[in-house]
């Protein structure tokens, strides 16, 4: 019997820090993505109406 319970201590402490430690990963990984998006400069893009299409189309495109 209290093998059983040292097992179940045991199970609960591995998913719990395992948990914990992915939490940590996580974390990291969402400070980097938003350091890069920082990073990025949010330049807005001139687009015009194509009258046949209806599609919008860069000004830049010859």
């Amino acid at each position: 019997m209290l093998w059983k319970l040292l097992l179940l201590a045991a199970v609960i402490g591995l998913v719990f820090f395992g948990w914990k430690r992915i939490e940590g990963m996580a974390r990291k990984a969402n400070k980097l993505v938003n350091k890069v998006r920082d990073e990025q400069d949010a330049e807005p893009i001139d687009l015009e109406r194509d009258p046949e299409s209806g599609a919008y189309r860069s000004r830049d495109r010859d």
